[in-house]
Order: C-alpha cells, then sequence, then structure tokens
C-alpha cells in the first residue's frame, strides 16, 4: 500500500484492522510513505489506515482503505482430528489436548473471548486454554499424498499490543506461515481468529511444529479437514448382543468373550431415539465384564463403534456404573444407561471413534457398578476392509453314478461355498453348499450323462474370494445287467447262486466270504475277501467263452490291500 506525504511529518503509524472503523497499530515509525503488509491471512478481508507522527504528536486518520486476500471464505471437509490444546477435557466436537510433544499450557486464561469476527471459530472455551513455547503436534493414522486443510485456532490473551508475539510455524518440516502476530491477525486482546494452511499428509502423519521468534509460540486448538468427498459409511458389523437368533440386519451375538446373557419381553421405546436399532435388539443383552473382538478391518483406518443400549432393571439414576474401552483405552468412562436414556426402559445409543489396529477393534466394557450391559454393537465405516481371502486351489471333480466328488486344496482362513453351473463359466448363485470348513464336498442326486462345472470360493470376515480354477466331470450311468458268471472266489464248494472258485492261476485260498461277478452290459468284476492274511501278489482270473460285442464288457484288472482284495476292470 501507498500514501501521499504528509507536511512536516517525522514518520508514519499504520494500522490494520479486520473490520471497517476497527484498525489497531500495525506497525510504527514508518520512514517511507509505502508499505507491504506479509502477515496476513487468505480469504481475509483486510482494512487500513495511516497517521503522520513528528514532535508535536499525531494526525488525525487518513482515508480508510481495504484489500481482501484471495481464497475460498469457507473451506469445508469433515473434520479428522479436532484438538483443544492445552484443556484436559473435551469441548463440544475438540477432545483434550493430544499428540502433541513439549511446550506448557495454560489451562483456563479466565476472561472471555471474542468470537464474533472470527471465520470458521471454534466453541469460545477452545481459545480459554493453549499450549506455548516451542512444540509439535504430530497427527497420525492419515493416509499419505492426501490433501488436508490445516486449521489453527489463536487468541492473543495476554500481550495488549501488536508485535509482542512472533512465531513461525512449519508442517512436515516447511515453513508455512512466518512471524505470526495473533494481536495484529486478530485485531486486538481476547479476539479469537482461525487461519487455514493447504497441507498433504506424508508416511502416514502431519508433524505440526510451532517455533518461538518473540515470547512465545501459542495455539488454542488444532484442526485437521479431510476435504475429499468421504466415502458412504456402512453398518460393517451389526450385532445383537445376548441373542442367538438374528434381527433384521444385526447378527446373533458373536465375536465376543465373556459376560452373560439375558432378555425381556418388556416393551422398548425406540421413538425419538437417533439411530436406533430395531426394538428387539433391546431386549436382549449381555452383561459382566465383556469383551468384543472385531476382525478383517483395515489397520489405521477410521470407524465408528455405536453401543445400544436400554436400562431395562434399575428405575434411577447412578444404579448401573461402567466404563467402554476400544483397544485396551477408556473411551468412555462410568457410563450410565438410565441418564443417558432418560429413564427405564427407553433405547439409547453412544458413538465413539475407534482406529483398527493391527487389523481389528476391540470394544470392553467393565463394570464399575453393578454389571456393564450391552444390547447392541455396530461397526461403521466406509466398508474399508483387509483384502478378500485367497481363493481355494487345485480344484479337482471326480464323477461318480449320479454324484461328483469335489476336492482342493486349503485356503489360509475362512470357510468355503460352492458354485455349479451347466456350462463351463457360468456357475450360477446361490451356492449349493456353504460354510464348508474341509477342503471336499460330494454333489449328489445329479442325472447322469452331462457335464457339470464348478467352482469354489473363499468365505471369511474379510470379504468372499475369487472363485478358484473351473473343474468339470460327467456323472456316470448305474451298473444294469444279469450276472454271467459268480464265483466264491477260495471256495472249494458251491454256495448258491455261486458256484465254486474256478477261472483262476495262482494266490492261495483263505476263509471268508468272497464274491467276483462279471455283467452283461458294462460287466464288472469284484473279488473281495475278509481274511486277517497280508496281502500277496494279485492272481490273474481268466473267463472263458464269453461273446464280446456292443452289449458286452468284461476284462479284469486287480488291487490289493491288508485284509482287502478287490478286482475291477472293464474293457471292451
Amino acid at each position: 500500500m501507498s500514501w501521499s506525504p504528509s507536511t512536516n511529518a517525522v514518520s508514519y503509524a499504520l494500522f490494520r484492522g479486520s473490520a471497517a472503523g476497527n484498525e489497531t497499530e500495525l506497525v510504527e515509525n514508518l520512514t517511507g510513505t509505502q508499505f507491504t503488509d506479509n502477515n496476513v491471512i487468505p480469504a481475509t478481508t483486510y482494512f487500513y489506515k495511516v497517521e503522520a507522527v513528528n514532535g508535536a504528536g499525531a494526525s488525525s486518520f487518513s482515508n480508510e482503505t481495504q484489500a481482501a486476500m484471495p481464497g475460498n471464505s469457507q473451506p469445508s471437509g469433515n473434520s479428522v482430528v479436532q484438538i483443544d490444546s492445552g484443556s484436559t477435557t473435551t469441548v463440544g466436537s475438540f477432545v483434550a489436548d493430544e499428540y502433541a510433544d513439549g511446550g506448557s499450557v495454560t489451562p483456563n486464561v479466565g476472561v472471555p473471548i471474542d468470537t464474533t469476527k472470527a471465520q470458521n471459530p471454534a466453541p469460545m472455551e477452545v481459545y480459554q486454554t493453549n499450549r506455548y513455547g516451542n512444540f509439535t503436534y504430530t497427527i497420525p493414522n492419515l493416509s499419505s499424498g492426501t490433501p488436508y486443510i490445516l486449521r489453527l485456532h489463536f487468541a492473543e490473551t495476554y500481550w495488549g499490543q501488536s508485535g509482542s508475539r512472533l512465531f513461525n510455524i512449519l508442517v512436515n518440516g516447511q515453513t508455512v506461515q512466518s512471524n505470526l502476530d495473533i494481536f495484529a491477525a486478530s485485531g486486538g486482546k481476547d479476539a479469537a481468529i482461525s487461519i487455514d494452511y493447504p497441507v498433504t499428509a506424508q508416511n502416514g502423519q502431519l508433524a505440526i511444529s510451532f517455533q518461538t521468534v518473540r515470547d512465545n509460540a501459542l495455539v488454542s486448538g488444532v484442526e485437521l479437514l479431510n476435504t475429499a468427498t468421504p466415502a458412504p459409511m456402512t453398518s460393517v458389523y451389526q450385532v445383537d448382543a445376548g441373542s442367538s437368533v438374528p434381527v433384521s440386519t444385526f447378527s446373533a451375538d458373536s465375536f465376543v468373550s465373556g459376560g452373560t446373557t439375558s432378555q425381556t419381553n418388556g416393551t422398548i421405546t425406540t421413538t425419538g431415539v437417533k439411530n436406533a436399532a430395531p426394538a428387539a435388539v433391546y431386549q436382549t443383552n449381555r452383561f459382566g465384564n465383556s469383551t468384543y473382538t472385531f476382525p478383517g478391518l483395515k489397520t489405521g483406518s477410521q470407524y465408528t463403534i455405536r453401543s445400544h443400549f436400554a436400562e431395562t432393571y434399575w428405575g434411577a439414576a447412578g444404579s448401573r456404573l461402567f466404563n467402554i474401552l476400544i483397544n485396551g483405552q477408556v473411551a468412555q468412562p462410568n457410563y450410565d444407561i438410565f441418564a443417558a436414556a432418560g429413564g427405564k426402559d427407553i433405547a439409547t445409543t453412544l458413538d465413539l471413534p475407534a482406529t483398527a489396529q493391527n487389523g481389528q477393534i476391540t470394544v470392553q466394557y467393565q463394570t464399575v457398578k453393578d454389571n456393564a450391559l450391552v444390547s447392541g454393537i455396530e461397526v461403521i465405516g466406509d466398508g474399508s476392509m483387509m483384502s478378500a481371502p485367497n481363493p481355494p486351489a487345485s480344484l479337482h471333480a471326480a464323477a461318480g453314478v449320479g454324484q461328483v466328488s469335489l476336492t482342493w486344496a486349503p485356503s489360509s482362513t475362512g470357510t468355503y461355498s460352492v458354485f455349479r453351473g451347466n456350462v463351463a463359466g457360468a456357475e450360477e448363485a446361490p451356492p449349493i453348499a456353504i460354510g464348508l470348513t474341509g477342503t471336499s464336498f460330494i454333489d449328489k442326486n445329479l442325472p447322469n450323462g452331462g457335464a457339470v462345472f464348478y467352482t469354489v470360493k473363499t468365505v471369511s470376515s474379510t470379504g468372499t474370494s475369487a472363485a478358484s480354477n473351473e473343474a468339470s466331470a460327467i456323472p456316470g450311468a448305474a451298473v444294469t445287467g444279469a450276472p454271467v458268471y459268480q464265483i466264491a472266489a477260495g471256495s472249494s464248494s458251491a454256495a448258491a447262486p455261486f458256484q465254486a472258485d474256478a477261472f483262476f492261476a495262482g494266490g492261495n485260498a483263505s476263509g471268508g466270504a468272497v464274491r467276483q461277478t462279471c455283467l452283461q452290459r458294462s460287466a464288472r468284476l469284484r473279488q473281495r475277501s475278509t481274511s486277517k492274511s497280508g496281502p500277496a501278489a494279485p492272481s490273474p482270473i481268466r473267463f472263458r467263452t464269453l461273446r464280446l460285442g456292443p452289449a458286452t464288457r468284461c476284462a479284469s484288472t486287480s488291487t490289493s490291500s491288508t485284509g482287502n482284495w478287490l478286482v475291477s476292470a472293464s474293457s471292451t
């Protein structure tokens, strides 16, 4: 900015404000007639006046001028982090001071703070506490390379003039603000201001450093906004605590250890309850000390744990108190269902933030007085789960009469679902079998002579795998026809309709029921012995006077194992 020189002026004083007619001194002892204001905030309009000064005093103000800094006046986004610097308690959506290293805190300045001129102000109480000195906030669990808006909240509650407190702000080692003067930026003492800085997460975090230039660096609140369009939030898990059966979208009680279940037939009021579950969910519960462990979540991802409660026993506040821990840390102390719901047999919900660790989130309900109790739990996120399980490998299909036997190599975790189709590549849902824990399955009652195609998928808490390799088989026709030979192998006498042992060479005879049959039309031969003697070399058996042709198949091979003999073959 520049101005015309004043007669007899020795120096000039420049005044600035964020509202018309509300300027305060920004700089004095200027000897020239121009000045560049570098300590400005994007998307802010500033108002300026100048006065001339000599040994007789100061002149009246010049005309007022203004300048609007470019930028989005209302950066928007969902808050990833909101921290009340220097505070030991939560204020609105701002949590107690965390992620800070270094500096000292002012727990309460003891005076009201004017928030009327601040853009995007935090609750007034946020500005009544602060962290000062040289310090760093390190915000974890961010997506590397993702842009965010860093919103910092300030109020000068000690000094009464500009230039008294100056400091630099660095993000991930790079200076984003030099010589910030809170008094000058906000327009006075005990006045709130917020400043937005575009930043990008590196290595999954954001390091925000405050470095003193004069007096002490200071901040009252830290916000981090994700400007990306948030993914739709969905219920990853919905569990009806204490129930043995599903209720609507809530599954039967699972993922839990400890505690005892109970139920009531009383009516539960859900009218007007935000995010209420079906009333039947509140009619069951798990009480005592219990832990729910939800697997298959994406490590580092943010979720919301929504607990559902109804006080169905006690009729006064203070009768039941318990803590809620998430991943081992107390997230809600001394929770009182009756007090939160406003009475007995009234539903209420409680949302708590959670970050998945090692692919899971644990939620504990720990008794303080009487018994901890929960009726339902939801894990809510953007649907971000860990990778789906690997598909089964080496699927093999073996045909039988009216059936197909399937086998496959095991996957690392989960159960299996089998899919069937009548055309290659067209296995259809729903699966013909689900929840299989073994690596085999027999598909029965199939028509013979037609090809059948199969795939298998792994199902776990993290999702459903892709399909395995495809396998196919053609179930065979049943054996029909009249016996041509029936021989009691090893027997010296007939046992009708079996004749004495004949047509053999080699081998030894032993006691026991033995049967051999060659059937006309797809004939087959079986020799079975119940002898306890050890295995011996198979003996060939020759059938005579058989007329071979399209209607007759008969030949022989043999196999043996301890205590059992089987001779079977076919040739045309």
